[in-house]
């Protein structure tokens, strides 16, 4: 939601996407896809990460709160290119 402010404040200063600038965001909301030019963003694999963060917690819970070591969960992001961003 935050491009959003962005969006505007381009669009109020009266420059254009992607002539005068780029604009990327963060997460594949449904609005992106409604404003002209498109918005470009970069997408979050919430389902999966929603699936892991509730398998965590219910295996700290199987363990009955006995401490466990710290581990690393990288999830790949998506590059969605839209019309908001010249190609590169």
């Amino acid at each position: 939601m935050l491009a959003t402010g962005a969006y505007r404040a381009v669009q109020d200063r009266g420059l254009r996407m992607p002539g005068d600038l780029s604009l990327i965001g963060f997460d594949d909301e449904p609005w992106t896809t409604l404003v002209r030019p498109e918005l470009t963003v970069v997408e979050q694999p919430t389902y999966e990460l929603g699936t892991r963060a509730g398998r965590q917690m219910l295996d700290r819970i199987a363990d009955r709160g006995r401490a466990r070591r710290p581990h690393h969960v990288e999830l790949q992001a998506k590059f969605v290119a839209r019309s908001s961003t010249l190609p590169g």
